[in-house]
């Protein structure tokens, strides 16, 4: 099945590598606002992905536009790695 899909190997390790981030933000002792404003916002929204925090519902960024729940939405991450909106 992995050679049927060659990056799900990469995506794999991705998770994993994901996962201990956020468990490692789940226990700090510095607070979760405080870590929270130090992760690149692509990858906040992965770590929060699937979690309490957003309901179960699955986000993804795909060329900087984000996906809840495998739907498009009007947000993107932009060029200062913030989350920003197309209705804006």
């Amino acid at each position: 099945m992995l050679k049927a899909f060659p990056d799900t190997t990469d995506r794999m390790e991705q998770k994993k590598k994901l996962q201990k981030q956020r468990r490692e933000l789940e226990k700090s002792d510095d607070g979760f606002w405080k870590k929270a404003s130090q992760i690149n916002s692509q990858v906040m929204l992965e770590l929060m992905s699937g979690t309490k925090w957003v309901s179960g519902e699955t986000i993804a960024v795909e060329n900087n536009q984000i996906y809840v729940n495998g739907r498009s939405t009007s947000s993107r991450i932009d060029e200062n790695g913030m989350i920003g909106s197309h209705d804006n």
